[in-house]
């Protein structure tokens, strides 16, 4: 229970400090937002990357004096704490980032439960992403979004992280610090 009433107050400061919110967002956009997240995990298992990364910084002392290509990995992360967390689970983070901003924003943490749905035996992360689309879906229906569906998401992806050795707490702690040092919209997004 520790766990739920963490997460509950991390939900509430991801809201509060990075939330997406200019005015109320229909329920398909915030659902089409957290299928692009899944998406995005999956394209960087097809690209062969590692489960986290961190792309090349103009600021790190390391990276420094060298071109900065896109999405080139640098190899001392541990030399700034600029860089920008990257790769499979992270991406899975920002889907879980993006649930946990819509439970705050809708003042539902009550129905954030990690113990609604005990999750599947280990699968490969294309299966996973399979499963997270096929809840993220269900939870939306004609009355808006059902958080406890989506919550399910939340479970899901925790079990898979730490399944991989990672610490999906600390994951998401690094990436949310990561985004309160980053514009509302950033690189020119609508949505």
């Amino acid at each position: 229970m520790d766990e739920l009433i963490n997460l509950t107050e991390i939900a509430k400061e991801i809201h509060e400090a990075h939330g997406w919110w200019e005015e109320d967002r229909p329920a398909y956009e915030i659902i089409a937002l957290i299928h692009s997240e899944w998406s995005e995990a999956l394209e960087e298992y097809r690209a062969g990357r590692p489960m986290v990364w961190y792309a090349v910084n103009c600021d790190c002392v390391i990276c420094k004096n060298r071109p900065v290509m896109h999405n080139e990995i640098c190899e001392g992360y541990e030399c700034n704490e600029n860089h920008k967390p990257e790769g499979i689970a992270v991406e899975l983070i920002d889907g879980v980032i993006r649930i946990l901003d819509y439970i705050a924003a809708c003042k539902e943490t009550h129905r954030l439960d990690l113990t609604l749905y005990e999750y599947m035996q280990p699968v490969a992360l294309p299966e996973l992403v399979a499963h997270l689309h096929d809840f993220t879906s269900r939870s939306w229906h004609s009355m808006g979004i059902d958080a406890r569906i989506l919550s399910i998401n939340v479970k899901a992806v925790f079990d898979w992280i730490g399944r991989q050795g990672l610490d999906p707490i600390e994951l998401l702690m690094k990436k949310h610090e990561y985004n309160k040092t980053r514009p509302y919209r950033h690189g020119g997004k609508v949505c």
